[in-house]
C-alpha cells in the first residue's frame, strides 16, 4: 500500500483550501466565455498538477522518503522528517499537498462548469470548436479522478482495507463555493466520485472525436489512454483485478504505447524523459525540460547532491545484488 498520511482534518469552511487565487487577474465570471476560454481554463489544472507542492515534486519525493525507497544525509534533506516518521501533521509539505491537490480538482470542475455554460449560451459554434470544448472536459473530469485519487490514498485507509472510513471532501461537476459548509465522504464515496468522473471523462473523448490536443506530444495531455490507465489502478487497489487488466488492456490499446522486453533499452528509457520526450511505454506524464526538472524546487534538485536524496542502501541491496537477474537494480544503479 502507499504510504498514509491519516491526519484528523477539522475544516468546517471550503475557504482554508479552495479559495486560492486565480491563475490570471480575470474574473470568473467573464473569463470562460468562448470555446478558447474553455482550454486555457484546463490548462490551469495542469498548472497545478504539475507544481512541486503536488506532483511536481511532493508526490513522488514525499512517499518515495516515508516508502524508505529514498533517504538522505542528515540536515542536507528536508524530506528527512518523513523518511524517519518524525514530522509533524502540520509540516507545510502536507498542507501544501492537500492545498495544489484541491486546486486540480477545483480548477477542473471550474473548467467543467464553464464548459457547460458555453455550450448552453446559444451561439452558434463551429464542429471543430465543439469538439475542442468537449477535449477539454474530457481531460478535466480525468484531472479531477486522478487528484482525488492520489489524494483519497494519501489521507484516508486503502478501499480495500476500510471502505467506510473517512475519505476527501468530495467535489462533483460544480466547484464548492467559497465558505460553503463541507465535511469529509467515505473513502467508498471518494472512489465513487472518481469512478463517475472516469465514466465522464470517456463519455467526453467520443464526443470530441478526433479533436487534436495543442501540442503533438499526446503523452502529456490527460489523454483516453491514461483515463483507462487510471481506471486501472482505481480497480487494483479496490481488489477488482479481472477489471484492473481489462481496463489496463484498454489504456494500451488506446495509448499505443509498447511494453519494452529488452532489458538494456528498458534501462535507458527511464533517462531519455528528461528534456520532455516521453518513452516508447509512456501514457501520461508531466512535461518538465531539463532546466524545470533541475530547478530550485524540483524533484530533480531533491535528488541532486543539493539535497542529497538517494535510493535506501537496503534497497539497493535487495534490489542491487546482482543485476544481471533483477531489472530493477539495473535502474537503481544506472
Amino acid at each position: 500500500y502507499i504510504t498514509l498520511l491519516v491526519l484528523a482534518l477539522g475544516f468546517t469552511s471550503c475557504k482554508d483550501f479552495l479559495d486560492w487565487p486565480q491563475a490570471t487577474s480575470l474574473d470568473e465570471k467573464n473569463a470562460l466565455l468562448r470555446p478558447v476560454d474553455i482550454e486555457s481554463s484546463v490548462v490551469g489544472a495542469y498548472s497545478a498538477l504539475d507544481h512541486q507542492a503536488f506532483w511536481g515534486r511532493n508526490a513522488i519525493g514525499m512517499f518515495d522518503y516515508m516508502g524508505d525507497i529514498t533517504t538522505g544525509e542528515e540536515g542536507a534533506s528536508w524530506l528527512l522528517s518523513f523518511a524517519t516518521y518524525t514530522y509533524s501533521d502540520r509540516a507545510t509539505e502536507i498542507g501544501d499537498y492537500w492545498a495544489y491537490g484541491y486546486q486540480v480538482i477545483d480548477r477542473a470542475a471550474k473548467t467543467i462548469q464553464g464548459a457547460k455554460a458555453v455550450l448552453a449560451n446559444g451561439k452558434p459554434y463551429t464542429p471543430s470548436e465543439v469538439a475542442t470544448i468537449h477535449l477539454s472536459v474530457a481531460q478535466a473530469y480525468g484531472l479531477k479522478a486522478f487528484a482525488h485519487f492520489h489524494m483519497v490514498n494519501a489521507f484516508g485507509l486503502p478501499f480495500t482495507v476500510d471502505p467506510n472510513s473517512l475519505g476527501l471532501v468530495v467535489v462533483g461537476d460544480d466547484p464548492i463555493v467559497p465558505n460553503t459548509p463541507i465535511s469529509r465522504s467515505t473513502v467508498a464515496q471518494t472512489y465513487a466520485q472518481i469512478e463517475a468522473d472516469i465514466a465522464s471523462a470517456k463519455a467526453e473523448f467520443a464526443l470530441a472525436g478526433s479533436a487534436a490536443f495543442p501540442s503533438s506530444i499526446t503523452q502529456h495531455w490527460f489523454n483516453r489512454g491514461a483515463v483507462s490507465a487510471l481506471e486501472a489502478r482505481v480497480k487494483l487497489y479496490k481488489g477488482e483485478y479481472a477489471a484492473a487488466v481489462t481496463a489496463a488492456d484498454e489504456a494500451l490499446a488506446q495509448s499505443g504505447a509498447s511494453v519494452q522486453t529488452d532489458d538494456s533499452v528498458y534501462v535507458l528509457q527511464w533517462a531519455i524523459s528528461v528534456n520532455g520526450t516521453p518513452s516508447a511505454e509512456d501514457i501520461f506524464t508531466v512535461n518538465f525540460s531539463a532546466s524545470t526538472q533541475l530547478a530550485a524546487n524540483s524533484l530533480g534538485t531533491l535528488y541532486d547532491p543539493t539535497y542529497h536524496g538517494c535510493n535506501n542502501s537496503k534497497l539497493l541491496q535487495i534490489f542491487g545484488g546482482d543485476t544481471t537477474k533483477d531489472i530493477r537494480g539495473q535502474i537503481l544503479y544506472s
